[in-house]
C-alpha cells in the first residue's frame, strides 16, 4: 500500500483511490496484483435483480416483503441501531436550516397521507388492536368503537384534519380520533392531557367530547344513546390538574 502526502495510490497501477479503505479494496482486485482475488462474475439473474429492485430501499425488511414473509427485528438489533442513531444525532446536530426542512417535508406528508401521521407520531406508544378493517390505538378506542357500533351511532375514525397554533405562534395539524357526523360533534380518547392539548381544545371551534380513565369504563357498559352522551366530558370538564406536568410536580412533592 502506498501512500504518497495524503494521495492513496496503487502500488501495483498506481491509479489514484479517494481513501485508504479504497485503495484497499482496488489493490486486491487490481489486474497487475499477481496474488488479487478472484472475483465470481455476476449472472444474468443477479442484474435482473438488481434492476427490479432499483429505487428501491434494499434492507431486510424490502426483502422480507418481496419473498412474502414477516421481518421481525429481534430486541438486540433495535438496542443497537438506537444506540447508533442517538451517537450520531450528537455527533452531527442537525442545522436550523435542515430543521426547517425537514419540517416543510413532514407538513407536505401529512396533508398527503393521514396515516403517515398517526402511525409515526403516536402509535408506538399503545398496543395496536385491529378492529373491522382499522387498526386502533389501544384498547380504550376498541372498546370506544365497539360501544359507538353497539348504539348505531355513525363514526369515522381520523379522517378530518383540523389545525391549532401553539404557544410559539406555529400552526399544526393533527386529526381527532372519532367523529359523528349525525351529531356533527367529534370524540378524543386520551389516556394523559397535554400542554397542547389544551391548545386544541381552547381553539377548536366545534363540539368536543373527551373519553378518559374516569368515563371509559361506564361509556363501555352504556346500553343507550342518552347516557353515552351524558357521560362524555364536555372541554369545560378538562382542566390542566391532569397535565403530565402537574403529576410530575404532584410526585415530588
Amino acid at each position: 500500500m502506498t501512500n504518497v502526502g495524503n494521495l492513496y495510490i496503487c502500488e501495483f497501477c498506481w491509479k489514484k483511490c479517494k481513501n485508504k479503505n479504497s485503495q484497499r479494496q482496488h489493490e486486491i482486485r487490481c489486474n497487475n496484483n499477481p496474488n488479487k482475488i478472484y472475483i465470481k462474475p455476476k449472472t444474468k439473474a443477479f442484474y435482473e435483480a438488481m434492476k427490479k429492485r432499483r429505487g428501491k430501499w434494499a434492507n431486510a425488511y424490502t426483502k422480507a416483503k418481496e419473498l412474502g414473509i414477516e421481518y421481525k427485528c429481534s430486541d438486540e438489533t433495535k438496542k443497537k441501531l438506537s444506540k447508533s442513531l442517538k451517537e450520531y444525532n450528537k455527533n452531527n446536530p442537525r442545522s436550523e436550516e435542515k430543521r426547517k426542512k425537514h419540517s416543510e417535508a413532514m407538513k407536505k406528508a401529512v396533508l398527503k397521507n393521514i396515516n403517515s401521521y398517526t402511525k409515526n407520531n403516536v402509535s408506538w406508544r399503545v398496543k395496536h388492536v385491529k378492529y373491522k378493517w382499522i387498526t386502533f390505538k389501544g384498547t380504550w378506542e376498541l372498546k370506544t368503537v365497539k360501544t359507538l357500533d353497539r348504539l348505531n351511532i355513525k363514526w369515522s375514525y381520523e379522517e378530518i384534519k383540523v389545525s391549532y397554533i401553539d404557544k410559539d405562534n406555529i400552526k399544526h395539524f393533527y386529526f381527532p380520533d372519532f367523529y359523528l357526523p349525525e351529531y356533527n360533534c367529534f370524540i378524543e380518547v386520551k389516556g394523559l392531557y397535554r400542554e397542547k392539548d389544551f391548545m386544541k381544545k381552547e381553539q377548536f371551534k366545534k363540539d368536543l367530547f373527551y373519553i378518559d380513565k374516569d368515563n371509559i369504563d361506564n361509556i363501555y357498559d352504556c346500553k343507550n344513546k342518552k347516557k353515552f352522551f351524558k357521560l362524555l366530558k364536555n372541554k369545560k370538564d378538562v382542566n390542566l390538574f391532569n397535565t403530565k406536568n402537574d403529576i410530575i410536580k404532584k410526585k415530588k412533592n
